[in-house]
């Protein structure tokens, strides 16, 4: 007659199969002690299975929280379009009238940023049914935000060529963006420094920023680039590629 297996032998079993390793022989215990120390002693002779244990559980733990946090993005996207999509004072460039929008949060110092701008023009040329919206992000020191609050004063003299002329120009200064240097690039772009000197005094220039900052910290971004298409936020430099196969997948409703 074979012997049934104990509840301690399938205690063990079970725990070698949670585990990922081997099933240890089936034997039975006598008392809980005795089940314990087997268990201690498969345990020590495949410590491997604890590690695996470990990484699974951190894996099942960090998909959950990426769950979490991309349906709370979705339903704050759809709760407060107005103010991500259409903000009336963030630059928009491309087409004002596309059907699909893409939101970059950036700053002038990431060196992502400037990497992700020759794509993102890419992509406007490519697909002329994006419209492209621009939002100061500095989160990189002072001179990050010497060229945020450039950028946005700038804005009110001019949204068109010479923005996007300064905005490439920042983008692209290899040297440090200090304020004179800032200024000079807007010169340089055609702006008036005088009445930009004066808009930069304005108390909405701050205002625009800090509105920023909130609307970033709502949506989890705390590093830039990061883009928001449909109802996705999506961080991290993204290549022409991805960007125009997302516009396609949005269209397509996938």
């Amino acid at each position: 007659m074979i012997p049934s297996r104990s509840a301690g032998a399938l205690c063990i079993i079970g725990l070698a199969a949670m585990l990922g390793g081997a099933a240890p022989p089936a034997v039975a215990h006598d008392s809980q002690e005795e089940l314990e120390e087997a268990i201690r002693a498969y345990i020590l002779a495949h410590p491997q299975v604890i590690l695996e244990s470990v990484r699974r559980f951190q894996q099942e733990q960090e998909a959950i929280a990426m769950a979490e946090q991309e349906a709370s993005q979705r339903a704050f996207l759809q709760d407060n379009a107005a103010m991500v999509y259409d903000d009336g004072y963030s630059v928009v460039l491309g087409n004002p009238d596309g059907d699909l929008t893409l939101v970059e949060f950036f700053d002038y110092r990431c060196g992502y940023c400037r990497r992700a701008v020759g794509d993102i023009l890419a992509v406007l040329e490519a697909d002329d049914g994006i419209r492209l919206v621009l939002k100061e992000f500095p989160i990189l020191g002072e001179e990050s935000r010497t060229a945020a609050r450039a950028s946005i004063a700038a804005a009110e003299q001019d949204r068109g060529d010479r923005f996007l002329e300064f905005h490439l120009a920042l983008l692209g200064e290899q040297g440090p963006l200090t304020r004179e240097r800032v200024m000079g690039l807007a010169e340089e772009a055609g702006f008036d420094r005088r009445q930009l000197e004066a808009d930069l005094e304005n108390p909405v220039v701050d205002e625009i920023i800090r509105r920023n900052y909130e609307l970033a910290e709502a949506l989890g971004i705390n590093g830039t680039p990061a883009f928001i298409m449909g109802d996705e936020v999506a961080p991290g430099y993204l290549p022409r590629e991805q960007l125009l196969g997302w516009a396609q997948q949005l269209r397509a409703g996938s």
